[in-house]
């Protein structure tokens, strides 16, 4: 971050913050004052995200300095680490599900026994969030270290996805083993490009290879970044054992570090340039009407009042074409909004008909379904499932609402966010008892089998056993069949409706998103068309009162005078920031 920005920022803030009051745009000022501060004070999220065996939480301990994630080089990170400035080291673990997460404070060199393993070994743990007194993070750094994509375990991506939209800035780590593979690079274009604000690829791993060939595997990555999402990415090499030295502090990564810290810097001095222009927009609303009365004052004319009137007549016809449900802008943004909603909608119906179909019979089918506790089981997979689509959704509606809200006509006026959707599965247990008489039934077909036996083959030695094992094979087969068929049958008749209401439920919280979305915009608008209304009232008035007090107009245009003239210096510096 530009330190000399903000100086600057605040030199002006402080210049106008008199003026501004007087003329009653002092709230607005001290709105931008707090927003500044709120950017300057608040911490720059980096999330470090990758496929499993990437050496993430070794880069992770390099990058801050301290061996707190764990490395283990056979089992992978299974929950989310985020990592910030403390005073003391604390570590507070959170646990249970995503709908009623729980906390408790561990030891902090207890963190290995939580978060390396799977669920159970790691105590249903979902994240852990740890403080240290490090000095890189005290500038301002928040660190999530996640877990490893494209494993076994699906809970991972799960975690990954729902804090990467959290994420300020994402570190996307690969390895020269494997330079930048399909799924990566789906990954990157599809999750981080669309949900972190500043991304870098890290290339782990490089002390493996020739530099040549790091090099080259370097610009093969770019190229096919580039090809894919039409931009050349940052790119840079790591070498594990330099992660490794600089753990112990024997090491450095001053390129590294430069460019996390140019990412950072970056981002937050888009901020400070949006907030520069807001201040300007507020000045020239504020200069406006003073130097129309300034006008006005040094050669009062009927026209130009009537030029105003005419000026305000027209900007209350804006209003009336905002507020006009047939207008060209309500038509663009309505239509964007219907594309946007089709869009969710229908990739929503296309999951959900997935996951009833093809997802719910692959887990019917699942030995786990028909074992013991298979309907705590099978509940618990169709939760998971449930809240992993949710918190797609979200993530697109929140990315729909952005694109909306980049439109010309809006202005930076709007920043609306979709509260998170929670599924209601209840996971229960279920009957899977097959009844006596239909396993009775169903060896009906064994015994005939067993018959026709005998009377084909007599009633023999051979010829009884024979029959009596082939009717038997054939009982033991329908029995199992049978009983199969009725346990998945009853999974189905605990569970299906309840997939239905979920179904139902997502589409409603996608409807209802869109509706609050658009009574949002509809009254930031609003706000913005009625202080340009006022403005203009408040000067035709003023200009008005002006004819009849003409005896004091020299004192009138220096008290105007004075007031835009710090206006219009601050209005000049800031066009030199």
């Amino acid at each position: 971050m530009n330190s000399e920005i903000v100086k600057k920022l605040n030199e002006v803030i402080a210049s106008i913050s008199s003026p501004m009051t007087q003329i009653n745009k002092g709230r607005k000022v001290a709105e931008i004052k707090r927003r500044l501060n709120e950017i300057v004070c608040s911490p720059t999220v980096v999330l470090v995200c990758g496929e499993f065996k990437r050496g993430k939480s070794t880069f992770v301990n390099a990058l801050i300095g301290r061996s707190i994630c764990p490395t283990d080089t056979e089992i992978c990170t299974s929950v989310v680490s985020v990592i910030r400035y403390g005073e003391n080291p604390k570590a507070i673990r959170f646990y249970g599900d995503f709908s009623n997460l729980k906390s408790q404070e561990i030891n902090i060199d207890d963190i290995e026994r939580y978060t390396v393993g799977n669920a159970a070994n790691i105590d249903n743990t979902v994240s852990i969030e740890i403080t240290l007194p490090l000095e890189e993070l005290k500038k301002g750094l928040v660190i999530i270290d996640t877990p490893g994509l494209g494993g076994l375990d699906p809970r991972h991506a799960a975690l990954t996805n729902y804090f990467l939209p959290q994420a300020d800035m994402a570190i996307f780590m690969t390895d020269v083993n494997e330079p930048l593979t399909s799924t990566e690079l789906a990954f990157y274009r599809d999750k981080v490009l669309r949900f972190a604000k500043k991304s870098l690829i890290v290339l782990n791993k490089s002390d493996l290879k020739e530099a040549s060939a790091v090099e080259d595997i370097r610009k093969d990555t770019i190229s096919k970044v580039q090809s894919e999402c039409q931009f050349a990415p940052d790119v840079i090499s790591v070498s594990s054992a330099e992660c490794i030295m600089e753990e112990e502090g024997l090491g450095n990564f001053p390129q590294l570090r430069g460019n996390v810290d140019k990412l950072v810097s970056g981002f937050k001095d888009e901020l400070i340039i949006g907030l520069r222009d807001d201040l300007s927009e507020e000045l020239d609303l504020a200069i406006l009407p003073l130097q129309m009365q300034l006008n006005q004052i040094e050669s009062p004319k009927i026209c130009d009042l009537e030029s105003l009137a005419k000026e305000k007549t027209e900007i209350e016809l804006q209003i009336q074409d905002l507020s006009n449900p047939q207008s060209p802008f309500r038509i663009t943004v309505n239509d964007k909004i219907s594309e946007e909603r089709e869009k969710i909608i229908l990739h929503l119906n296309t999951e959900c008909v997935k996951f009833s179909t093809d997802g719910f019979n692959e887990l019917l089918n699942d030995s786990h379904a028909t074992s013991e506790g298979g309907g705590m089981w099978l509940g618990k997979q169709i939760k998971s499932k449930i809240n992993e689509l949710s918190s797609e959704i979200t993530l697109q509606l929140n990315k729909s609402f952005e694109r909306i809200s980049q439109l010309d006509d809006f202005a930076g006026l709007l920043n609306f966010k979709a509260k998170k959707y929670i599924g209601q599965v209840v996971v229960k247990e279920v009957n899977l008892q097959v009844p006596v008489h239909k396993r009775v039934l169903s060896s009906t077909p064994g015994w005939g089998v067993a018959m026709m036996g005998l009377c084909v083959l007599g009633t023999g030695g051979l010829g009884v056993i024979a029959s009596v094992l082939a009717g038997s094979y054939v009982a033991y087969r329908n029995a199992s069949d049978v009983g199969t068929t009725t346990q998945q049958n009853e999974l189905r008749r605990t569970y299906q409706a309840q997939i239905e209401t979920e179904k139902q439920n997502l589409r409603t919280y996608v409807e209802s998103r869109f509706s609050e979305f658009q009574r949002e915009w509809f009254k930031a608008l609003g706000e913005r068309a009625n202080e340009y209304k006022d403005c203009l009232k408040q000067t035709i008035g003023e200009l008005t009162e002006m004819k009849k007090q003409i005896n004091i107009s020299v004192n009138k245009k220096n008290m105007l005078e004075n007031q835009i003239r710090p206006l219009k210096l601050a209005k000049e510096n800031l066009c030199k920031i």
